[in-house]
């Protein structure tokens, strides 16, 4: 969940926030998607998401940092109720970044999830996703309808998520991207009778090398199928509640 607040209303209480997280990317990006390790430990979609997060967290910061100087040194009695809604929305931005933080710490061993569960899980995760895939310099399409919520009972909360976006950023590994044609990425989120079916288009170089066995053992409900044409992934129905 992301979003623009546009507070800059007069020069006293402006609260501007931090640019696009895409705006540099392909000319400023430390870490090119080429340098990123393939080896079975390297865990790719953190690597790509810590500096979407940070964006985020740094947007959220700045919002509190202005609106606890306007409470400071403007002195209008409305300052905070004025204000609400966008402490409304950074509380929840920064709800979810907790949790894809969480998400991302217990997949590499460390259990930060514990019991805490989102029903939108999927929602957070691809929206991180392609704001990680536009600082790439590519395109990837939001899902045409509502993504289902997760079940709370998938395994260990973490998993499906996880896995999800992993599958989807890999998809764009190996891709050529140049500013004059970035390329687009589509995928879709399919219901069938006793599954659910995520499908691309999109193949990586290594047609996901060493991933394909750490998605089998972590989710070995699941099945990863590869193929010329694209890929697709199969999770049991219950898992997704429409």
């Amino acid at each position: 969940m992301t979003r623009e607040h546009n507070l800059q209303a007069e020069p006293t209480d402006g609260l501007g926030l931090v640019g696009d997280p895409a705006e540099g990317a392909l000319a400023g990006d430390a870490l090119s998607k080429e340098a990123i390790p393939e080896a079975a430990n390297a865990d790719v979609l953190a690597i790509r998401l810590l500096p979407v997060l940070m964006h985020r967290m740094n947007n959220a910061t700045q919002l509190l940092s202005n609106l606890h100087a306007m409470g400071q040194y403007v002195g209008k009695s409305d300052w905070l109720s004025s204000h609400a809604v966008d402490l409304k929305d950074c509380s929840e931005d920064i709800h979810e970044l907790g949790y894809l933080l969480a998400v991302l710490a217990s997949a590499n061993g460390a259990d930060l999830l514990l019991e805490r569960r989102e029903a939108r899980g999927l929602q957070s995760m691809v929206s991180a996703v392609i704001d990680a895939v536009r600082r790439d310099g590519g395109r990837m399409n939001a899902p045409a309808r509502a993504l289902p919520n997760q079940s709370p009972g998938v395994l260990g909360g973490w998993e499906l998520p996880w896995a999800f976006g992993t599958l989807l950023y890999a998809s764009t590994l190996g891709q050529l991207v140049t500013e004059e044609d970035p390329p687009s990425y589509d995928w879709q989120l399919l219901q069938e009778e006793e599954a659910w079916v995520l499908v691309s288009s999109k193949v990586p170089r290594d047609q996901f090398g060493s991933l394909r066995s750490k998605i089998e053992s972590r989710l070995p409900q699941t099945q990863l199928d590869v193929c010329t044409e694209g890929w697709s992934w199969r999770m049991p129905a219950a898992w997704l509640r429409a």
